[in-house]
């Protein structure tokens, strides 16, 4: 038997954040909500990173383009520099 994950709507989470900054604790509304704390703090850290985009719909947005141009910077880096290295010690370079 599976189970079915529970989905929450943008307009619940941002209701159940407005409660939080409100003043009410996280405990609290968490309980109310039948939520789990962990979940909920990490809306209430969304939110304040991303404020009006924050829970933007279902899922993952899909891969954020500036880091994955800066994952790929980095690896090209790392292979100049591994290249580089090789002209440094060719007998190494034949050892591996």
């Amino acid at each position: 038997m599976t189970v079915k994950r529970r989905t929450f709507s943008r307009d619940f989470k941002l209701q159940v954040v407005r409660e939080v900054a409100a003043g009410k604790s996280q405990a609290e509304v968490a309980r109310e909500h039948q939520l789990n704390l962990h979940m909920l703090t990490r809306w209430c850290r969304e939110h304040r990173k991303y404020k009006d985009r924050a829970f933007p719909g279902n899922g993952s947005t899909g891969p954020n383009p500036e880091a994955h141009i800066g994952n790929l910077e980095r690896m090209g880096k790392r292979a100049r520099l591994f290249r580089k290295s090789l002209w440094k010690c060719p007998a190494m370079a034949i050892a591996q």
